[in-house]
């Protein structure tokens, strides 16, 4: 049996950027992963022979700061451009002319996402002051500019770009980025909250990956977690248990009856997976188990990845675009149909699509000459889709706009919703932890009263993408870290 401060189940960069803060502090810190490799959803694989991609999520930026505070350093890819494919191609290299409060918004969000939110409806006094700081920035705004970012939080993408961007094909990719793995059209009310988040999070209309993939960034915060002492084990015996005695948890059992104490145990997994495969629901008091399952998770984004024997053509389309993402969205009123046949139950005849040509930028993913495809299909409902209509939904898109290439493809894979769940432990296959919505941010997030990372267990805590702010930045964990030094200073 073995004792840690702090012991971390599950390994995303939320957990690996804590662990690294911790470990510097001088904390005993051990961080255990059922999978055979770090990193959870935020994974690069291969998917064919000589082939790899980024298999859960498409895209993901370390926090500044944090990469900053810690030293890491990886070859950053942004795909700085997003091409509109359809009969007349259109590119966006920049984010089109948008009211200042956009910007305010964002750098707003950017200040929120650095601190821990307030507990409500009783903030503490920390917090209060917090509620203040908060309050003081938003009145430096001016009176009108404070009531325009409050108003953006709670607008549909649809009815916000359509008042500001005149292009159609622009406000398409606007809107894709805005309902990004939400199981929502652009046209419900709140989703220009999404195209905040992302960008607040510095993975928004262009994102980011590594040289390597995002395996590369997860690689780099594991040696960094490792120099700082902490000890990171892959392939653990599952199923894992946290010991909960008296409403305490002392620790972890493993699968092969080995224990772990520890003074502090962190779930890196989302609300449900925590309570009720780590904890049993026994373990919570009605009304939390009630708050739990009214999180919201609806996955619905499929992955398809194509290995090709060279480089897709695409008629009309500059090749440097293919450095970029590529949108098959012709304009905002089809991801709209999208959703509208997802949510009654069927695969969209025409899904909102996302592609990148990975290789383009980053030759080593596939053998030489040879190219890896990614696509990011949205609106396949959890559980009802079928992985070859998948693949012809995408071939069948791009069929008119790339000709050549069925006869470039000589491996494929498709991952649906409930591949995802079952590869990554993501209930209903939702990449982020539970859908990023306003109703589940900030105190909010992952259930109301709980939003200082604890959980109704004492001494477990949450802090991966299911906490405030969530998403993989690192930044759940890095504000959790804080907390926990914190409390050991008082």
């Amino acid at each position: 049996m073995s004792r840690y401060d702090v012991l971390f189940l599950g390994s995303s960069p939320n957990a690996l950027a804590a662990a690294a803060r911790l470990g510097r502090a001088g904390l005993r810190v051990l961080v255990l992963e059922a999978r055979e490799t770090a990193g959870g959803p935020v994974a690069t694989e291969a998917f064919a022979p000589g082939f790899r991609a980024d298999t859960g999520v498409m895209s993901a930026s370390l926090d500044p700061e944090i990469a900053r505070e810690l030293g890491v350093s990886i070859d950053v890819i942004r795909r700085d451009s997003v091409t509109a494919l359809g009969p007349e191609p259109s590119t966006l290299r920049a984010l089109p002319e948008l009211p200042e409060a956009v910007s305010q918004a964002i750098e707003l969000l950017r200040a929120l996402y650095r601190s821990e939110p307030p507990e409500m409806p009783a903030p503490p006094g920390a917090d209060l002051a917090a509620l203040h700081d908060l309050g003081a920035r938003l009145a430096g705004f001016g009176a009108r500019p404070m009531h325009e970012v409050l108003r953006l939080l709670f607008m549909s993408a649809r009815d916000f770009f359509e008042e500001q961007v005149g292009s159609g094909a622009a406000r398409a990719v606007l809107c894709g980025a805005a309902v990004r793995a939400l199981s929502e059209g652009p046209f419900a009310q709140g989703t220009l909250f999404g195209f905040l988040h992302h960008a607040a999070m510095d993975d928004g209309l262009f994102r980011c990956t590594a040289k390597g993939g995002l395996g590369a960034l997860v690689g780099a915060l594991a040696e960094v977690a490792r120099v700082a002492g902490a000890e990171i084990r892959v392939g653990v015996p599952g199923p894992l248990q946290v010991d909960v005695e008296e409403g305490t948890a002392r620790g972890v059992r493993l699968g092969d009856g080995d224990r772990i104490t520890a003074e502090i145990v962190v779930s890196d997994h989302d609300a449900r997976t925590t309570f009720t495969k780590l904890v049993q629901p026994r373990e919570l008091d009605p009304e939390t188990n009630r708050a739990l399952r009214a999180v919201r998770y609806r996955g619905s984004v499929a992955r398809v990845h194509l290995a090709l024997r060279g480089s897709p053509e695409l008629t009309g389309v500059d090749p440097d675009a293919l450095r970029g993402t590529l949108v098959l969205a012709p304009d905002v009123a089809s991801i709209e149909s999208a959703w509208d046949q997802a949510k009654r139950g069927a695969v969209p005849s025409r899904p909102y699509v996302e592609i990148s040509v990975p290789t383009i930028s980053d030759p080593t993913l596939a053998p030489d000459g040879q190219h890896v495809l990614d696509a990011w299909v949205q609106y396949v409902p959890y559980g009802l889709g079928d992985r070859q209509a998948v693949l012809k939904s995408v071939l069948d898109l791009l069929a008119p706009l790339a000709p050549g290439l069925q006869g470039l493809l000589l491996h494929h894979h498709v991952s649906l919703p409930e591949d995802l769940e079952r590869r990554f432990g993501l209930p209903e296959g939702q990449l982020y932890g539970g859908e990023i919505r306003l109703e589940q941010a900030f105190f909010l997030r992952p259930i109301p009263g709980y939003s200082h990372y604890e959980s109704p267990i004492a001494n477990l805590y949450l802090g991966g993408s299911a906490a405030h702010p969530g998403g993989y930045s690192g930044r759940s964990g890095w504000n959790l870290a804080g907390r926990l030094l914190a409390r050991r200073a008082s």
